[in-house]
């Protein structure tokens, strides 16, 4: 069975989708015709009230499915780990398949199964051919794991360790220290706050039940959507759709979490580990993804930061003084303010100095904003980058996801270019100055025992 996500296309049907749609747009501005939807995207809900997501797709004969639940990390509350482990353990086993049974089902008709979790949500997926002595196969074993999901004790047991012995790897990787000492200080008790994959403590003191009881509560039909894309028709998918969601458990939607932060977080953190280099993080919260301040955040953090070898602290950090190799600047935004982070490497004798020079450019970047020249790369770069995004079937169900998960309208990806056109500076600058407080950034370093009192540094 091939575990892994997404498809990638062809170089050459790569450029050559590119080419034509932005052929066809450019075609259609030049003759003052209505201008055509960049991804046709068809809605509907099934019996359950399961929304559907659907883009036909026939450049290739292949049918992605996903189904997503509202079941990521952050409803793990006092159990973390929960979620993870137990969206691993979907494909261990069912009321009638073992985990070598399903492995076999799909590696027999060359099907793709991948499951996932982040912060906000739990992914489900289905990669197969379209033709139906292929997909109705791979297609029965998904339905089979994703509604009839069973954890034997084995398994189970067997994924708990490979979880520990990760956890045990993480320890070992200054990068995974860093994030999520920045995570838990940042958002403390906040259910964004604990790792992704748990701690030692929490994975130990799971047992089968919790995983059965989660799955129970949470991988139920109005706890989630449906994405479809690929060579299927219109009523084929109403159809799987509509099957797949019948055999969940109805469930309910469930009501958002309370996210707060601690007024009195730590504001700096230095972590000693044995290394040549201090891995840096400095951030706070930032936006939610639904914030109507989205798209001057986007094109800001790309002058800032984003954009990888053109921006301010790119240009400061790296090329004027190469104190790090790269350094970058990202908003997390997910269903609740996630995370403004900066993040870098430099030589344990460079720690204070990168620090300084980064608060620096932050503090004048937020006081004054970007430039005109500034504004006008940034806006030229992400209009013209953006249709990199429909450019395989994996990108296409990842904007489904997107915009099933954060609720935003089915023009988003039409009106996507336009929003980004429309930002100003001075909006970029209230942004900014709302978000980002530079005198009080959490700042977590880890790396030798020299650069310990690196974090202490602030802006001047």
């Amino acid at each position: 069975m091939l575990i892994r996500g997404g498809s990638r296309m062809s170089a050459k049907r790569h450029f050559f989708v590119i080419a034509l749609i932005l052929t066809f747009l450019s075609t259609m501005a030049a003759t003052g015709a209505e201008k055509p939807s960049i991804l046709p995207i068809k809605k509907w809900s099934t019996s359950t009230g399961t929304p559907v997501f659907y883009v036909y797709e026939a450049e290739l004969p292949m049918v992605d499915i996903q189904v997503i639940f509202d079941a990521g990390s952050s409803r793990d509350l006092m159990q973390p780990g929960l979620a993870k482990i137990t969206n691993e353990a979907l494909s261990s086993g069912t009321t009638t398949m073992s985990a070598n049974d399903i492995a076999a089902a799909f590696d027999n008709v060359g099907a793709q199964f991948s499951a996932a979790v982040n912060r906000d949500m739990a992914i489900v997926a289905l990669r197969t051919l379209s033709d139906p002595k292929y997909f109705q196969p791979a297609y029965n074993t998904f339905t089979e794991v994703l509604t009839k999901a069973h954890f034997p004790d084995n398994e189970f047991k067997r994924i708990q360790k490979q979880t520990l012995n990760l956890l045990e790897e993480q320890e070992e990787q200054p990068s995974s220290i860093a994030s999520k000492a920045f995570y838990s200080a940042v958002f403390d008790n906040n259910p964004y706050g604990h790792p992704i994959t748990g701690t030692k403590q929490s994975i130990e003191r799971l047992g089968v039940s919790d995983l059965a009881k989660f799955y129970k509560q949470f991988y139920s039909a109005r706890n989630s959507f449906i994405a479809i894309v690929g060579n299927i028709k219109e009523e084929q998918a109403k159809v799987i759709a509509e099957n797949l969601s019948t055999h969940l458990p109805l469930g309910e939607a469930l009501i958002g979490l309370d996210y707060k932060t601690k007024p009195d977080a730590e504001r700096n953190r230095h972590i000693a580990f044995p290394s040549s280099q201090t891995h840096v993080l400095i951030g706070q919260t930032g936006i939610s993804r639904k914030d109507p301040s989205y798209f001057p955040m986007v094109v800001g953090n790309y002058i800032l930061g984003g954009g990888t070898l053109t921006s301010r602290l790119f240009d400061e950090v790296r090329e004027k003084r190469g104190l790090a190799y790269s350094v970058r600047s990202q908003f997390s935004a997910l269903r609740d303010r996630g995370p403004f982070i900066i993040e870098l490497q430099t030589r344990n004798s460079e720690a204070n100095n990168a620090i300084k020079i980064v608060n620096d450019t932050l503090t004048k970047f937020v006081q004054v904003g970007p430039t005109a020249q500034e504004l006008n790369s940034a806006k030229k770069n992400l209009t013209q980058g953006f249709i990199l995004r429909l450019a395989s079937n994996s990108a296409i169900i990842s904007q489904l996801v997107n915009i099933g998960y954060y609720q935003l309208p089915l023009d988003y990806l039409d009106s996507y270019q336009n929003n980004i056109s429309k930002v100003t500076d001075q909006q970029i600058k209230t942004v900014f100055q709302s978000l980002i407080h530079p005198t009080n950034l959490i700042t977590v370093t880890v790396g030798n025992n020299a650069a310990e009192k690196n974090a202490q540094t602030k802006p001047s």
